[in-house]
């Protein structure tokens, strides 16, 4: 009698253990992995519908052809060291007062575009009226070039992303396109990458 206890248990060990293991692991599993192909095979359906481009609808043609239009002052044409110095200055106080207005403070500035090669910051004291810059027209004989500013970032990393989050709000069109971000023990260093495209010859 005993043994015959003994070996219902072990059959029922044998027997039980795998189906438990095949109802409560392996069949969820398995259905997890079925939706989840049937998800990727739907949204691989509806990318096959979608056109390779989305042609210019009128509305932006429009704005694109409008000599008067708003976003001609964010892309301005820059045809000398005059020129460039004055939109320099005008990226760099934009930025700054936006910045500000974020509640962001910003530390210092660098380019890497000719001919402002050194690491400095352009005094908030400078003569000329940066807005004053002439714009011209966009022609077959322009191309759009950019220049890359970097700015420290001071603080808790929260002010980076806030910073980030404010950029649109600058008038001259920038991009965000890198980002150092280097701490230790006793120090913290954020700066933000942007490229800021004007028209040149």
């Amino acid at each position: 009698m005993k043994h015959l206890r003994e070996r219902v248990f072990m059959a029922a060990i044998l027997v039980g253990l795998p189906t438990l293991i095949l109802v409560l692991g392996i069949l969820p599993t398995l259905k997890r992995s079925k939706e989840l192909r049937q998800q990727i095979q739907a949204v691989n359906e509806d990318y096959k519908t979608l056109p390779p481009f989305m042609p210019l609808s009128r509305v932006e043609r429009e704005a694109l052809a409008d000599p008067k239009a708003a976003w001609r002052s964010r892309l301005p044409m820059v045809t000398s060291d005059k020129a460039r110095l004055a939109h320099y200055h005008r990226v760099v106080g934009d930025l700054q007062g936006t910045l500000k207005a974020a509640g962001v403070p910003s530390r210092g500035m660098r380019s890497s575009w000719d001919p402002i090669k050194a690491s400095f910051s352009v005094p908030g004291e400078m003569g000329a009226d940066p807005h004053t810059l002439a714009l011209f027209q966009d022609s077959p004989d322009s191309q759009v070039n950019g220049w890359v500013l970097e700015a420290e970032i001071p603080g808790p990393t929260s002010h980076l992303f806030r910073s980030m989050a404010a950029i649109h709000r600058v008038g001259p069109i920038l991009e965000p396109v890198g980002l150092r971000w280097e701490a230790g023990l006793d120090f913290r260093q954020q700066k933000l990458l942007l490229r800021n495209l004007v028209l040149t010859p």
